[in-house]
């Protein structure tokens, strides 16, 4: 655990809270995370951490394989639908900042956290009955294939904002160290 009295963040760290806080601005206002915000992470990271094997500071490789980590995990969750566009895009750009295993850590800080902020956000939103519906709709699946019946239109979707959720995931990772003590045994 990083003793929180002598932390001192690196620029590259600073950078990422700024974008992690202005994803979580423009999600809640607009539903978006825009790319004109996660793609620069991706090539500040990589850039970064490329300058810094060259002075002799790092590994230059470091922010290509947090890249090539969380962006095909995060394509992966894209794809079935449990991140949006903007949501993989920002989290590879932390995976190329901070770390591959900061990415993972982080991804799954972030299944864990989103089912009890979504149920929070849809009560105070009064969508708690629509998530009801999707829920039992989703559910009933199987057995409307299995019996070749129609299942007819899913409810309206129910949009939980991501990206504070990814900001609150992300800051968990980075200050506890369960990825780095269950990957290395010594935190790098």
């Amino acid at each position: 655990m990083i003793d929180l009295a002598t932390y001192s963040p690196t620029p590259l760290e600073g950078l990422v809270a700024l974008a992690l806080i202005l994803a979580i601005y423009n999600d809640l206002s607009s539903r978006k995370i825009p790319n004109r915000l996660t793609f620069p992470l991706w090539g500040i990271g990589v850039v970064w951490h490329l300058l810094a094997g060259l002075l002799g500071t790092g590994e230059w490789w470091f922010g290509l394989l947090g890249l090539a980590v969380t962006l095909p995990l995060h394509f992966g969750l894209f794809a079935i639908g449990l991140d949006r566009g903007g949501d993989a895009k920002l989290m590879a750009g932390v995976g190329a900042c901070l770390g591959w295993w900061i990415g993972v850590e982080a991804t799954l800080w972030g299944i864990l956290l989103m089912l009890p902020v979504s149920l929070l956000y849809a009560t105070f939103a009064g969508k708690l009955p629509n998530v009801g519906r999707t829920l039992l709709w989703f559910l009933k699946q199987p057995y409307y294939r299995f019996m070749r019946l129609e299942p007819g239109e899913p409810p309206p979707q129910t949009y939980i904002p991501k990206a504070p959720i990814i900001a609150i995931a992300v800051l968990t990772a980075r200050f506890t160290t369960f990825a780095e003590a269950w990957f290395f045994d010594t935190p790098p």
